[in-house]
């Protein structure tokens, strides 16, 4: 998936040009400005329905999946409904593009708003995959549909159609993926057919989505602000600059994405079964591995940075894209940590905490975002972004802490020694920063503090029951079991 991402994006950007590309990039804003349409369901349809399969009441469950895509099918149509009426408007006067892109940019649009539909009912009926953690068959699913796309949006610009052409091979794409979700729901939860409504799920579904909603409203603007406000203060061109340096920083949290995706019915199990022992021991183990992989990961990204992005995408990007890129990494950092007590705090219910935390974010970020921006075009954008995130992580820790009554640390002992492994790591930054470095100095310098944080960690930080299972990870891999 991801070499198919790294392998149809630089013909993307260079067949479209930087200005098509950067209407591209706000048409996925847009859509993403709508997340909060589906009321929260897909959430709420493994959260509960992972409390009816560890009770094995699969007619429940099933019932919780129908009535939550019901809770959902009504305002993602709406929705979708308005933003194709309005979308001319909305090109013209609010985004205020350029006149010779404004007819495609509202037929893409148009277009982008069935592909929001599918795409919505597709996050409800996964969750009986969701549930089981079955997180092969999750991943089957999103990467076959980012092959196909990514597959077939270079091979139409090479045809010589245009934006309207990439947009609808992505809506494409989203039907198909929502057709699969369904399949493979039902053949994993037989009891799914036929549909069924519970009227008296309803309220109980939209109490906590209710939370979830209030966070989405005010994530539409605290996601993606920066990026408005770029195209707005600075020029679109700048905002494709920024997309791609926030396209590769969000390597950094695909792995631990796809554990998100499992540690809301995690948590949810052992939470409705009173297991506080093994929710423990859960939240510590994925903090400490999320700690350990994810600086030497961010440092290899920082290292090969610029010389990708002049490679990748051309040198105008390599110069434009480098430096807001070091800033997301950093935020990045702290966004990929709050996952774990991000999704403890919806296993809770606890929807309603994160919805006031963003909502008292909102007024602060738009006046931080727009100063950034206006001074510092993508550079400020980045800054903003990474600040409100760092906080957000802040915050999700603090209320984890309160809501779970425990406090596991991910390094209950040894804290020192994994303080000077992470110093280490630190050695190559003031090269990276120094612009006449040579990229061989960098590259040794780098190699090695990885290879010192790595014994330090192997040594010192790691128990013997990690190493063990480190060292037999081989092993698996040889006989097919990881990822079954």
């Amino acid at each position: 998936m991801l070499l198919g991402v790294f392998l149809a994006t630089p013909f993307v950007i260079r067949l479209l040009g930087s200005e098509s590309y950067g209407v591209l990039a706000l048409i996925n804003i847009l859509i993403g400005y709508l997340a909060f349409a589906d009321m929260g369901m897909g959430l709420a349809a493994t959260r509960f329905g992972a409390n009816a399969h560890s009770r094995s009441d699969h007619e429940n469950e099933a019932t919780i999946v129908w009535t939550s895509v019901l809770i959902a099918a009504f305002p993602t149509a709406t929705f979708a409904a308005l933003l194709a009426s309005l979308a001319g408007p909305l090109v013209q006067h609010a985004l205020r593009l350029p006149s010779p892109i404004e007819n495609t940019a509202v037929t893409a649009l148009r277009l982008a708003a069935l592909g929001f539909f599918a795409g919505s009912i597709a996050g409800v009926l996964n969750s009986p995959q969701l549930v089981r953690l079955r997180m092969d068959l999750t991943t089957f699913v999103s990467a076959g549909a980012a092959i196909l796309q990514n597959c077939l949006i270079p091979f139409l610009l090479l045809l010589g159609w245009g934006l309207i052409s990439v947009v609808g091979a992505m809506v494409g794409v989203r039907v198909a993926s929502l057709l699969a979700n369904a399949i493979i729901s039902q053949r994993l939860l037989p009891n799914l057919l036929p549909p069924r409504i519970d009227l008296a799920l309803i309220k109980p579904l939209l109490r906590f989505g209710g939370g979830l909603v209030a966070s989405a409203l005010a994530g539409m603007i605290l996601v993606n602000a920066e990026k408005l406000l770029l195209a707005r203060y600075a020029s679109v061109t700048a905002l494709a600059h920024y997309s791609i340096a926030f396209t590769v920083a969000g390597l950094l949290a695909i792995a631990p994405g796809a554990m998100r995706q499992s540690l809301l019915p995690a948590f949810s199990r052992f939470q409705a079964e009173s297991d506080c022992e093994s929710l423990k021991r859960l939240y510590s183990r994925v903090l400490r591995g999320t700690l350990l992989w994810i600086t030497p990961a961010a440092l290899l990204l920082c290292v090969a940075a610029k010389p990708f992005f002049t490679l990748w995408a051309g040198p105008e990007f390599g110069r434009e894209s480098t430096l807001p890129f070091y800033l997301l990494v950093g935020g990045l950092m702290f966004n990929v940590m709050a996952y774990v007590p991000h999704s403890l705090l919806m296993a809770f219910g606890r929807s309603d905490l994160i919805a006031r935390f963003h909502l008292a974010e909102l007024l602060p970020y738009l006046i931080c975002a727009a100063a950034l921006t206006y001074r510092f075009g993508a550079v400020g954008a980045a800054l903003a972004w990474s600040l409100r995130v760092t906080v957000d992580a802040l915050l999700f820790f603090l209320a984890a802490q309160r809501i779970a009554v425990f406090s596991p640390l991910p390094f209950p002992v040894r804290k020192g020694t994994y303080a000077i492994a992470i110093a280490m790591l630190m050695f190559p930054v003031p090269l990276i920063a120094w612009a006449s470095s040579s990229f061989t100095a960098v590259a040794f310098a780098t190699a090695l503090s990885l290879l010192t944080y790595g014994g330090l960690v192997w040594i010192r930080v790691l128990t013997d029951e990690e190493r063990a299972w480190l060292t037999s990870m081989p092993v698996w891999f040889r006989r097919g079991l990881i990822g079954t």
